[in-house]
């Protein structure tokens, strides 16, 4: 499976990156923006993407709703991270269509649990 780790903060995205390769993901790629996240799907072809809400040029909302509205992108999977607890980033990235949502800071223990989570639901196979 390849992963599209986007966080603008490189410490977070090395740290997922690390976290995926212990769940035995080797084709984990990472961007430090939504644009260049954008970029990136354009030219290769994503099975998960994992990103931040709060970022700029292009948030994660946005790279989202880009996603979803992208016949040929629309299917791939989304986990939305953000730092902090308000409920409206939550419920607007579920409005926008995240498989999942998860809290920063998590273990790896609640990363594995919500990579379940969307696998559930889309019934593909996570060990």
């Amino acid at each position: 499976m390849s992963i599209l780790v986007v966080d603008d903060e490189p410490l977070v995205t090395r740290l997922v990156t690390r976290l995926l390769r212990t769940f035995y993901f080797d084709e984990i790629e990472t961007a430090h923006d939504g644009a260049t996240a954008l970029e990136m799907l354009r030219e290769c072809r994503y099975e998960l993407v994992i990103s931040d809400f709060r970022m700029e040029p292009v948030t994660g909302l946005e790279l989202l709703a880009s996603i979803r509205a992208n016949s040929r992108l629309r299917e791939t999977c989304f986990l939305m991270m953000a730092g902090g607890t308000e409920t409206e980033q939550v419920s607007a990235a579920y409005s926008a269509g995240t498989d999942a949502f998860i809290l920063k800071p998590f273990t790896a223990s609640m990363l594995r649990s919500k990579l379940r989570e969307i696998f559930e639901s889309r019934r593909l196979l996570f060990s």
